[in-house]
């Protein structure tokens, strides 16, 4: 008796066999004196399957049914351990059901429908199934009918699949009869939670169309319905024979655990789905684009160059797609990139100049006559003072528009200007980056109201100055000082043959690593920055014969000089 109590006291501390199934991620999972690992779900005592942000434990390698312990990831696994252990009654009753499984033939096994183990290799068969098929599914809507056509759920006449991509404001409802087809439609946020919170209330999941009077159910009939929560997906699948009569208990269960099961393939339909999505928008983006497109080295050019390449000449791929031409930048055609961008540029401003002008000179104009025949009037000295006011700012105004639209004019053209208009139009149009910076003008050698007037480009000239007090701003705004205790010094000088330009600042200077390919196509000190600013100087001022250089600066800042000749 002492050697048979003995004997239970050692069958009672053997360690539980615990499965691992494949949905269990970056396990947190160790074997310990108390519990060992089974690579078998059919051998095992527990089996523990992750479901989202859940550990969902099963007896044994079945998880058909409920689950006997559910908790979060979070959970510490020694904590587990210590709930299953505990469970001593439940562990024993299922050993003794296994034990006595044990007796049956395995063909007499797979002939219970009633069976643990029939259910169990169903459900896997319809995971291996539903992964198969996986690459043919190109869009969501068609997982309805690849479900209605598994082993599993053949005798089923319709299936019906709400998918929410968390953030969008619809839901898209793809509904699939065996006799019918595919009906797609869309359904709003409130609709769907409704009816998420429902099914995920629901113990047994079976409902019919007394309990659920909502039209966007498609199924006819009792149905039954299970919430899938994803990464990035909320998920409703119905499924329904058509009919009015009741599914079993097997077949609940049997729905419950396989649509669990199957969730990570689901999932994985979805991300590809959706990453199918973005690159069609983005070709068709490239298709409409109205503009040139000059492909980069950046990874968001890749949809492009999926397409068949021809070659034109080694520094220069042209890529068709739906008659668009694209042009694909190497390393040696590097140089030029600072050109593309520039036009771009000064294109759409130009064309946004063109088109504040055309819309503000009607109403300028408007004021401005109204303005001239009341000054016609006779009234009070004050009254006539603030027409007059009137009537000087609407030319002002003109003036500042005209200025503006000449200012970008994508013309190589070099003509005799005054540069300190165009520093001051220049600075204007840096007001929303250079505000509460101080900024100070400084002249040096101009003697007479001619010495301001010089012969060069005026687009290009102010498109140096706008980058380089952009640039400014940004730095000493990276920073994170006070700004009105910053500053930004422009200051020209004439010289008998070439005129300077110097733009200072008291930001935090470059890095002298970086000095030296400063004004190379994507080097940048900035996190979103582009890299293309100084570059774009550069290329500007070697067009226009100058030069451009940093210039080391004894306190923190950076000073950055161009000179150009002087064209007589």
């Amino acid at each position: 008796m002492e050697n048979q109590g003995h004997t239970r006291i050692k069958k009672a501390q053997r360690s539980i066999k615990l499965y691992l199934s494949d949905s269990v991620r970056g396990s947190i999972f160790k074997s310990t004196p108390l519990v060992e690992f089974s690579k078998s779900p059919l051998n095992s005592d527990f089996s523990i399957h992750q479901n989202d942000d859940l550990y969902e434990v099963f007896t044994g390698g079945t998880i058909v049914g409920d689950p006997v312990l559910i908790v979060s990831t979070a959970t510490n696994y020694q904590t587990i351990y210590k709930l299953l252990n505990s469970n001593s009654k439940l562990i024993s009753e299922f050993r003794t059901k296994r034990n006595k499984k044990k007796l049956f033939k395995a063909s007499s096994i797979l002939k219970s429908n009633s069976s643990n183990l029939k259910s169990f290799i169903d459900i896997l068969e319809f995971k291996a199934y539903l992964q198969n098929q996986s690459s043919k599914i190109f869009d969501t809507s068609d997982i309805p009918e690849y479900i209605l056509k598994s082993k599993l759920y053949k005798g089923y006449k319709s299936c019906q699949i709400m998918i929410h991509e968390k953030g969008s404001p619809l839901i898209g409802a793809y509904y699939f009869d065996s006799s019918v087809g595919l009906r797609k439609n869309e359904i709003p946020v409130t609709t769907f939670s409704k009816l998420f919170n429902l099914v995920k209330k629901s113990k047994n999941k079976l409902f019919n169309q007394s309990q659920i009077l909502e039209s966007d159910i498609g199924v006819v009939g009792t149905f039954l319905a299970k919430e899938i929560e994803l990464k990035k997906h909320s998920i409703l699948v119905i499924i329904s024979r058509n009919d009015f009569l009741p599914p079993s208990d097997i077949e609940i269960n049997l729905f419950n655990s396989s649509m669990t099961f199957v969730s990570d393939v689901f999932q994985n339909i979805l991300l590809t789905s959706l990453e199918k999505r973005k690159t069609e928008s983005y070709m068709s983006f490239l298709a409409n684009y109205p503009f040139p497109l000059f492909l980069d080295e950046t990874p968001l050019n890749e949809a492009a160059r999926s397409f068949d390449l021809s070659s034109t000449d080694e520094d220069e791929i042209s890529i068709e797609v739906a008659e668009k031409k694209f042009i694909e930048i190497n390393d040696s055609f590097k140089k030029n990139t600072s050109d593309i961008y520039h036009h771009q540029r000064v294109s759409l401003l130009g064309e946004l100049l063109n088109t504040l002008k055309h819309e503000l000179s009607n109403p300028l104009f408007g004021l401005k006559m109204a303005s001239d025949l009341l000054q016609l009037e006779e009234v009070d000295e004050d009254f006539s003072s603030t027409v007059n006011d009137i009537s000087i700012n609407c030319n002002r105004c003109q003036t500042i528009i005209d200025n503006f639209s000449k200012l970008y004019r994508e013309e190589n053209i070099n003509e005799i200007f005054n540069i300190s208009d165009v520093l001051n139009e220049t600075i204007l149009l840096t007001k929303s980056e250079s505000k509460q910076i101080p900024k100070q003008i400084n002249f040096y050698n101009f003697q007479s109201d001619e010495d301001y007037l010089i012969k060069s480009n005026p687009t290009w000239i102010s498109q140096i100055i706008f980058n380089l007090i952009i640039n400014s701003c940004q730095a000493i705004k990276s920073a994170g000082q006070e700004l009105s205790k910053n500053n930004i010094e422009i200051t020209i000088i004439k010289k008998l043959e070439e005129i300077e330009f110097s733009v200072s600042d008291s930001g935090p200077g470059i890095p002298k690593k970086l000095r030296d390919q400063i004004f190379e196509p994507f080097v940048t000190t900035k996190e979103k920055g582009t890299g293309l600013g100084l570059s774009i100087c550069s290329n500007l001022i070697n067009k226009l014969n100058g030069k451009i250089e940093i210039i080391d600066k004894d306190e923190i800042g950076t000073v950055v000089v161009f000179t150009l000749p002087i064209d007589d």
